[in-house]
């Protein structure tokens, strides 16, 4: 029987599932796909890599990402797919999951390599 992770019962889990548990914490990930139509907008994300075993790969349902501002001041700039992000799983459960956005990668680098400039580029070239 499988009992719910709550404070007082870890002794009951094996050494596997809590290992799981502590790896699905925080994850480097890759956004898959964005709905920017649901509410709250979401996206689901791909981390690990599916041929390793140790670092075994999986895909979230879809969760909502983390943005700048959310309240009376907010900010609308969703991720795009191939966006490299953390994702933060409460409890270790990527179905709790949230897309932290923001990590360069080999892939996607910065627009500039000048600690004094403040830059921002758009996808069709636009740059403040």
């Amino acid at each position: 029987m499988h009992r719910a992770l709550v404070p007082g019962n870890m002794g009951d889990m094996d050494a596997n599932e809590i290992c799981r548990l502590i790896v699905n914490l925080i994850r480097k990930g890759v956004v898959l796909d964005v709905n920017c139509a649901s509410c709250p907008p979401t996206c689901r994300v791909a981390v690990g890599d599916a041929t390793d075993a140790q670092d075994a790969g999986l895909q979230t349902n879809w969760i909502p990402w983390m943005t700048l501002a959310a309240s009376t001041t907010r900010e609308w700039l969703p991720p795009a797919k191939g966006e490299q992000v953390l994702l933060l799983c409460p409890m270790g459960d990527p179905a709790q999951g949230v897309a932290l956005r923001g990590l360069f990668s080999d892939i996607i680098d910065t627009p500039s390599r000048d600690p004094a400039v403040h830059t921002r580029v758009y996808p069709d070239g636009a740059q403040l």
